[in-house]
């Protein structure tokens, strides 16, 4: 189920979810759930008629009608904006809450860290690694990421060879530093930007997310390969 779920557009969200629960012998009430999903105004509206996040969440009713012991979500908030992403979340949080399971696949880091106990991160359709969201944190080391933009090129070389900094990486105008996890760090680096006399834009610091475990080992992964082809 990913974006742009489709569904009869001329029956109603009860019809949709009256027509899904003729299909098994078991299942929950329809109102219930309908309840559950927090579509209570939308029950009588055509689907057709539906924003994004309400089609989803009529579309992952379809999928808990059956009232299922496991439950396959493939990319379900891609698309929604932050309020109906939240919505989704809370509705699968309440599924959990009642000893089910869940098999997601996201593209949202913060999606997963939110939502599952273990992750496992996935490159050119191999499982590159496994673990709860925090083994996997915590498997980068005690470091933060430095990031800004600069309005003209530095001398990466210097920066790079500093104690404290681990590694460096640019995309035109912004660059992104993995560094340790102290001050000390900081005030190297914003003692070598000083020396080479740049001003960083919008500098930022934040400590290891699973976004940046992705870019770690994806990135490691995609080098390997070039190296390879080579």
């Amino acid at each position: 189920m990913g974006h742009g779920t489709q569904l009869a557009d001329k029956l109603s969200v009860a019809e949709v979810l009256r027509l899904f629960r003729s299909f098994y012998r078991k299942g929950r009430d329809v109102d219930e759930l309908i309840g559950l999903l927090s579509l209570e105004e939308e029950r009588d509206r055509y689907f057709s008629r539906l924003s994004g996040g309400q089609k989803q969440r009529v579309a992952v009713g379809c999928a808990l009608v059956g009232d299922p012991e496991l439950l396959f979500l493939d990319e379900p908030t891609t698309g929604l904006d932050p309020r109906a992403r939240k919505a989704l979340w809370t509705i699968v949080e309440r599924y959990r809450e009642d000893g089910r399971s869940v098999l997601l696949t996201t593209h949202y880091m913060e999606e997963a860290a939110a939502l599952c106990d273990r992750v496992a991160v996935m490159d050119q359709g191999k499982i590159i690694a496994l673990g709860t969201p925090r083994s996997l944190v915590d498997s980068l080391g005690i470091v933060q990421f430095v990031e800004f933009d600069l309005s003209r090129p530095l001398d990466e070389a210097p920066l790079a060879a500093l104690p404290h900094v681990a590694a460096v990486t640019s995309r035109g105008q912004h660059y992104r530093l993995r560094v340790d996890r102290s001050l000390a760090a900081l005030t190297a680096v914003l003692g070598e930007l000083e020396r080479q006399n740049v001003q960083p834009i919008g500098l930022s610091t934040h400590q290891a997310t699973l976004d940046d475990v992705f870019l770690h080992l994806t990135g490691r992964a995609l080098g390997r390969e070039a190296a390879e082809a080579t």
